[in-house]
């Protein structure tokens, strides 16, 4: 199967509200490894020094995050350990979450900048904080990228439950230079979180084509009515097109064209892309109507894709512990994984030169680590002075 792959970076502001347990931090790291994110910018994570560990595993490479003392906030930048252009493009993209402002702003300022657009029902005037926000932006040079690609939409990224109410308090700046790189900008839907992720794809450069070819996945054969539907499918193939003028070799190749065909139908039915599209066309109805049947039916949506997300991560925490009960304690591939990440994590980002004066730049840090060797191994005497003073 053909995919275009064009080199992206897929950076993806979210509020998780709290990762409290190991099934729903895998579902976090599915749900971001599905979509090729990059760079996440996680908030109120809730979780503490040591806890914060948990989420640098599969396929994060790097982590940086800031905790409270107790177990509430708490942001976290995650970095995918095949960043596209990592090290050549890390420079002029240097992403921060809230206590931060350079090249990516992304943070849920937990109000809305423009009250007729981004509230729904929507209201004559904006919080105080939002001028002050909409002030700091115009200072910084910065841009509310989602806003400048969808100028006429409305979208929201909070449900209160309570008010029945949506807003946009959820939102992503980039300096007003990168406005030509962002390709494209999305509000995702309100699934394990009550904040929708917001997501944004900066354009880097082309890249080859790749392919990849289709597998059944194992795990499939444990669900009992998706093995009862291919008996079905099969034996009514076999019923339609076993005869006595068919070849049997023409008869099985088609056969596993027509299976792989009733495969994907079926699963297709469950995949959670396409419970998020409903979700979504349902919330944009909700938006206009303020209908009850329609906020039922995104209940009952909202509970059928925990569902399907919690049985997944299960899945992953159970395959992940047979990988380790299995290999743990033998010199092969699952070592080797372990090992080939621990390099990625002890990168120097920054160092301080002899004046105090912090460093990010590569050659800076080379110069500074050069001259720290040369004043360490020179001597601060005169040898010769001291050859003499010695007869």
């Amino acid at each position: 199967m053909n995919m275009e792959n064009s080199l992206y970076l897929k950076v993806r502001r979210w509020n998780l509200k709290g990762v409290n347990n190991v099934i729903k931090i895998k579902t976090i790291l599915n749900i971001l490894k599905r979509d090729n994110i990059q760079i996440a910018l996680l908030q109120e994570t809730h979780l503490n020094n040591k806890e914060h560990q948990k989420l640098c595993r599969d396929w994060v490479g790097q982590m940086y995050y800031y905790y409270f003392s107790t177990k509430s906030c708490g942001v976290c930048i995650l970095l995918h350990k095949n960043l596209p252009g990592y090290g050549k493009y890390s420079d002029p993209l240097k992403c921060f979450t809230l206590y931060c402002n350079n090249v990516i702003l992304g943070s849920d300022f937990n109000c809305f900048l423009n009250p007729t657009m981004d509230k729904s029902p929507s209201v004559t005037f904006a919080p105080q904080v939002s001028s002050l926000i909409c002030d700091a932006c115009y200072e910084q040079n910065l841009l509310d990228i989602w806003r400048f690609h969808n100028r006429t939409s409305k979208e929201f990224t909070f449900f209160s439950h309570p008010h029945q109410t949506a807003s946009r308090i959820d939102y992503i700046f980039t300096s007003c230079n990168m406005a030509h790189l962002v390709s494209q900008a999305d509000i995702g839907s309100i699934t394990i979180s009550d904040h929708a992720p917001v997501t944004i794809s900066i354009r880097l450069i082309d890249s080859p084509k790749t392919y990849y070819f289709w597998k059944l996945k194992p795990y499939y054969l444990m669900d009992d009515l998706f093995v009862e539907y291919l008996k079905e499918k099969t034996d009514y193939y076999f019923l339609c097109n076993d005869l006595e003028e068919t070849d049997p070799r023409v008869l099985w190749d088609a056969y596993k064209a027509y299976i792989r065909g009733m495969i994907f139908s079926y699963v297709s039915k469950k995949n959670k892309d396409i419970v998020e599209k409903q979700i979504s066309h349902l919330q944009r109805q909700y938006y206009i109507s303020k209908s009850e049947d329609v906020l039922t039916q995104i209940k009952h949506i909202w509970t059928l894709l925990n569902n399907l997300l919690t049985a997944r991560a299960e899945r992953d925490v159970l395959f992940a512990r047979q990988r380790l009960f299995e290999m743990g304690n033998k010199p092969n591939c699952l070592l080797a994984k372990l090992i080939k990440n621990r390099p990625g994590k002890k990168c120097i980002s920054a160092v301080r030169d002899g004046e105090g004066r912090m460093c990010t730049d590569d050659k800076e840090m080379n110069n500074v680590f050069r001259q720290f060797y040369v004043e360490l191994y020179s001597s601060e005497g005169n040898p010769y002075s001291l050859k003499d003073s010695s007869f």
